[in-house]
C-alpha cells in the first residue's frame, strides 16, 4: 500500500486500518517481503499488505509512532536532497517537485515540511525501514546518464552518509508507468535490491523484486472503497501498465545485466 502525508485527522483511520489488517494476518513488515522474495519457491498463502509512505513528510513521524505502538513495521521513502533546505526553499521545492507544479507554494498548508534526519533516525529506532525516493523527487523519464545517476545513486550515498547504512529499497517518484524507463530500472537495479512502483496489482511468484506493484490508499476515502482497493478491486484497470512494467524490467535485465 502507498500512503503519503498522514495529517492528524487521518491517523485514527490509519490506525484502525493497520490494526484490522494485522488482526487478519494480512499485514507484513518489510523484512517479511524481503524473506518472501528471497525464497527459492515463493508461496502466497494470503493477500498480504505492506504499509509504505512516500515523500518523507514530517506528518509521517506520528504515523510511525502510532504503528510502532502496535508492533507494526512500515517502509518510509525519503528524498535526502530536499531535507536540509530552509523552510521557504523547501516549501517551493515541495510544490514544484512533489506536486509537479500543480499547486503553488503559497497554496500549501502553512508549516508543511519534510522529515529531518534526527526524525528519520527516530523512525528507524522504532523498527521501521527507510528507503530511497530519489535525491530530489525528479521524474526519472526526464533524466538520462549522469543526471539519472545523480538522482538514483546519490540518493543511496546520502542516506548511507547520514544514517550509516545502504538502503535496499527504492520507490521511483510519481510511481506511474510513464515515470519509469528501462535505463532507470537498470540503474536502480545496480544500486538497490528492491524497487516498489506505483503500478497497481498483486505481487505474484513471478514478480521481479525490481518491479513490485502497489495500490495507493486514500485514508480520507470511505471504508468500503479503501477495503476494495486493499483487496485488489481496481487492479483490472492496470493490466496494460503491469505488462509494460514487466517488459521494461526484462529489457533492463537483458541490456544492462541487473
Amino acid at each position: 500500500m502507498i500512503l503519503h502525508e498522514t495529517a492528524p485527522s487521518v491517523l485514527p483511520t490509519l490506525e484502525e486500518m493497520a490494526v484490522g489488517l494485522q488482526a487478519a494476518t494480512r499485514l507484513w513488515a518489510p523484512a517479511d517481503v524481503e524473506a518472501w522474495l528471497a525464497a527459492p519457491h515463493r508461496v502466497m498463502v494470503t493477500m498480504p499488505c505492506v504499509l509504505t509512505f512516500d515523500d518523507g513528510f514530517h506528518s509521517n513521524l506520528e504515523a510511525a509512532r502510532c504503528l510502532a505502538r502496535h508492533g507494526i513495521r512500515a517502509l518510509f521513502f525519503i528524498c535526502p536532497g530536499l531535507m536540509e533546505m530552509d523552510a521557504d526553499t523547501q516549501q517551493r521545492a515541495i510544490a514544484r517537485k512533489m506536486f509537479d507544479n500543480r499547486v503553488g507554494a503559497d497554496a500549501l498548508a502553512a508549516g508543511r515540511r519534510l522529515l529531518t534526519w534526527p526524525e528519520v533516525e527516530e523512525m528507524i529506532d522504532l523498527g521501521h525501514t527507510v528507503g530511497a525516493h530519489g535525491m530530489t523527487h525528479r521524474r526519472l523519464t526526464t533524466l538520462a546518464g549522469d543526471e539519472l545517476e545523480a538522482e538514483i545513486g546519490d540518493c543511496k550515498s546520502a542516506i548511507q552518509q547520514r544514517l550509516g547504512f545502504e538502503p535496499d529499497w527504492y520507490a521511483y517518484s510519481f510511481g506511474d508507468i510513464d515515470s519509469i524507463s528501462g535505463e532507470a530500472l537498470a540503474m536502480i537495479g545496480r544500486h538497490y535490491a528492491y524497487c516498489r512502483s506505483g503500478v497497481r496489482g498483486i505481487n505474484i511468484a513471478a514478480t521481479s523484486p525490481r518491479a513490485l506493484r502497489a495500490d495507493e490508499i486514500d485514508l480520507s476515502a470511505p471504508t468500503a472503497y479503501r477495503q476494495l482497493v486493499s483487496e485488489g478491486g481496481l487492479d483490472f484497470r492496470y493490466r496494460k501498465a503491469r505488462r509494460r512494467l514487466d517488459r521494461l524490467t526484462m529489457g533492463a535485465q537483458e541490456e544492462y545485466r541487473i
